[in-house]
């Protein structure tokens, strides 16, 4: 096949023609050639990509041969990525050609396959393989039905960022940014460390890929010099020195007697000056503590700047301005008024711009089950080894690990730690170590309220925790339980018999007790008692139980919710206020919504809507990745897990 690629020289620019289906692609600062859905090439621009490809044009005539498919998948998400990945390691091209069908099932420690393409000549393919093998016997599979070789000779584009270290490759050295073109799956890159070359062993898994090597040189200055410094509590000598560490996230410790010692996280991203001056302890210390790592803070109309998250500044005795700035939240302005040798900490919450990005984490997907939001800087992740990873995001900072905890269903923060739930048991996580709270036998929980210490199991049984020591107050025994809501007055409950029960919080004497056929969800909005059932909707008054209003609507009601300041019935394909004063439809997307936002889940997209002064806005966000799973925190914000691996916090309105 004759190879279709110009190259058109204007003055000092270039233009690159390429093939129908070749497209150009820029993100995050990079230039990328897709062919369809799958990227082949990388470069730091458009002209060192199609000096890339006029030396290589071999990448563009492989990819120009090779088999193009459209998956179609259905099974497990996590394991859709393997699926994906396994088609990039075979060379075959995502997004256009006949469908691939692949579909998945766990049964036990086994995999079911089916995998069928072009069905008019080849017959289904099934399958049952064990959890170890399955990703090859996939890849025998996918050989055989798409006609492909047994050994492809892939050529890879792997983008190398050298961060300004001093880099070897194939006996060149450098120390600029360079792409390398291989067609091996392991390549070897020296980088001059420590004054000596170290040997790093890169894998390659699809056609392009970035390797960033991210060791810093970086200063550390006081006023006074000769203050002692410890990074990740490791002495490293008196300052001024030149220490060499990793990209990433360290602690940092200066201490200097008679002056007050910093304490602080620092992230490295550079090779950069960090300086420090220090302050006599008879000043005053000020310590900002804020919900993100990068911050702009103005003291007094002096400006200084953070990547921990903190600041500790010792100030003159008096009322300081300080006024707190960060990209993608609204500021925070406030006066401090600080006494001689006072130390006054700070916490300072900036509430996030609807629609914009918090932080972005990288996971393997294959490895997690689930994940758990526990607050607006805490993550919880269930790994498949049964283990328990918390970690801050927006820093990049491990904060515990836990291991042997398994069917874990729900995970929330209880004061300093933490309530972990299981299938069948309660355990509290507090200073890095687990405490079984319940262990059930014979049953499980299916219905709970953290905040209350409410839980409910399959064998009708209700246990009430203390809030002191999490020890059982009582246990009773009613019918099982689908939902449990609490006032600070009332407990709501609704049994699978469809009895509505309401007890006093404190006596738990039953205050009243309906029946109410066909209903589904239950909702408390101020005084009154939301219950859906089919078309209907009831509202009764949470006091007597007595029914106040009786609605009947064309559609059977899905679900309800409180937004803003409105009620908000959720259909079929349409949301829509109670009150008539808006309406929105959707088709295939998945909706979440919490009370401040609704949000509408594409396979790429995400789109939020929220009121502001009464009215309905919206912002939409696309991806390049397709969105595996969602989560809603509590904090108003929406936590995004994508096929790359990517996990992303979007805030919504009124989010942290």
């Amino acid at each position: 096949m004759i190879l279709v690629l110009f190259l058109l020289v204007l003055g000092n620019s270039f233009a690159l023609e390429l093939p129908e289906n070749f497209k150009l692609f820029e993100q995050d600062d990079l230039c990328y050639l897709m062919v369809y859905d799958t990227p082949i090439a990388i470069a730091k621009d458009k002209e060192e990509l199609t000096s890339i490809l006029m030396e290589n044009y071999r990448i563009v005539e492989f990819w120009m041969r090779a088999p193009s498919v459209l998956l179609k998948f259905e099974g497990p998400e996590d394991l859709k990525k393997n699926v994906i990945d396994s088609l990039k390691e075979l060379g075959v091209v995502l997004g256009n050609g006949h469908e691939l069908f692949v579909k998945l099932k766990r049964l036990d420690n086994f995999i079911l396959m089916e995998v069928s393409y072009d069905s008019r000549k080849l017959s289904n393919r099934s399958s049952l393989s064990s959890e170890s093998d399955w990703k090859k016997d996939l890849k025998k599979h996918l050989k055989e039905l798409l006609n492909l070789p047994e050994k492809v000779e892939i050529p890879h584009v792997l983008f190398v960022k050298t961060f300004g270290n001093t880099v070897r490759y194939n006996g060149s050295i450098t120390s600029e940014d360079f792409s390398i073109v291989s067609d091996q799956e392991e390549i070897t890159i020296e980088i001059f460390k420590n004054h000596g070359w170290e040997k790093l062993l890169y894998k390659i898994h699809t056609p392009a890929e970035i390797l960033e090597l991210n060791y810093f040189d970086v200063d550390f200055r006081t006023i006074p010099e000769n203050a002692e410094l410890l990074i990740d509590d490791v002495y490293l000598g008196k300052t001024p020195v030149t220490v060499n560490l990793r990209g990433g996230i360290h602690s940092l410790e200066i201490k200097f007697p008679g002056y007050k010692t910093i304490r602080e996280n620092i992230y490295i991203d550079n090779t950069e000056t960090f300086e420090y001056r220090l302050e006599k302890l008879q000043e005053g210390t000020l310590i900002l503590n804020m919900n993100v790592s990068h911050a702009t803070i103005t003291i007094d109309e002096k400006i200084y700047k953070t990547t921990s998250g903190s600041l500790i500044l010792n100030v003159s005795p008096g009322i300081h301005n300080v006024l707190v700035e960060a990209e993608n939240r609204e500021r925070f302005e406030q006066n401090i008024q600080l006494k001689p040798s006072e130390t006054k900490e700070l916490t300072i919450n900036l509430r996030g711009v609807a629609g914009t990005k918090d932080w972005e984490l990288l996971v393997d997907t294959e490895k997690i089950v689930n994940f758990f939001i526990t607050s607006f800087n805490e993550i919880v992740l269930h790994l498949k080894d049964d283990s328990l990873i918390c970690i801050n995001p927006s820093k990049s900072e491990l904060l515990w690990t836990l291991k042997d905890f398994k069917n874990v269903v729900d995970i929330q923060k209880h004061n300093n730690g933490f309530l972990v739930l299981c299938k069948d048991s309660l355990w509290l996580v507090d200073n890095q170590e687990n405490f079984p709270i319940l262990q059930l036998k014979d049953e499980s929980f299916i219905s709970w309220d953290f905040d209350e210490l409410f839980f409910a199991t399959n064998s009708g049984k209700l246990y009430k925790l203390s809030e002191k020591n999490f020890s059982v107050l009582w246990v009773r025994k009613i019918y099982p339980l689908l939902q449990i809501k609490t006032t600070d007055d009332f407990v709501l409950m609704l049994d699978v018999f469809r009895n509505v029960y309401c007890y006093n919080i404190r006596t738990m004497q039953l205050i009243w007790k309906k029946y109410v056929s066909e209903v589904t969800a239950l909702d408390l909005i101020g005084k009154n008692l939301y219950i859906v059932s089919g078309e209907k909707l009831r509202i009764l008054d949470i006091f007597s139980g007595k029914e106040l209003e009786n609605m009947v609507f064309s559609n059977r009601i899905d679900e309800l919710s409180e937004f803003g300041k409105k009620i908000i019935l959720f259909f079929k394909n349409s949301i829509e206020d109670l009150n008539g004063n808006f309406k929105i439809k959707y088709s295939s997307e998945k909706v979440f919504f919490d009370k401040d936002n609704i949000y509408l889940v594409g396979s790429k997209r995400l789109k939020i809507y929220f009121l502001k002064e009464d009215d309905l806005y919206s912002k939409t966000i696309d991806f390049f990745d397709s969105i595996l799973s969602v989560k809603i925190s509590r904090n108003g914000s929406i936590i995004l897990l994508l096929s790359s691996g990517r996990l992303v916090k979007i805030f919504g309105f009124n989010g942290y």
